[in-house]
């Protein structure tokens, strides 16, 4: 049992964290951008994945697996590998095949609004 609450307290720490970057993100003004609410939802939704990837790897010093990925966003298996997929094939990340956790993200950090919420200095390397 303690081996298993050990492995999730990774994912669950950075889910807290998210929790509080969340409704920090409430408060910011909103963004007058003229685009149709799917391409918003996807775009809201992949700048979730990359800051979640970004801020995972900074605080545990290895990236997310899938599964982090699911237990944080509440979506199926499936769900979190067809957005991994469209991460890689937009060139926002880079993965090696077969081997696990090897997921980089290849966006410059500046571009990932995440990192100004969190104050994390974005030329000390991960």
């Amino acid at each position: 049992m303690r081996a298993i609450s050990s492995l999730l307290q990774p994912a669950l720490a950075a889910s807290n964290i998210w929790a509080r970057l969340s409704l920090r993100a409430a408060r910011l003004p909103l963004l007058n951008i003229a685009v149709s609410s799917l391409r918003s939802a996807w775009l809201s939704s992949t700048r979730q994945y990359l800051a979640f990837i970004y801020t995972y790897a900074h605080m545990f010093r290895r990236p997310p697996a899938e599964a982090d990925m699911q237990r944080h966003f509440q979506v199926s298996p499936p769900s979190v590998h067809q957005m991994i997929v469209t991460l890689e094939r937009n060139g926002l990340i880079s993965r090696q095949p077969g081997i696990a956790r090897s997921i980089q993200i290849l966006m410059p950090p500046e571009d990932l609004p995440i990192l100004d919420w969190l104050g994390i200095n974005q030329s000390e390397p991960l």
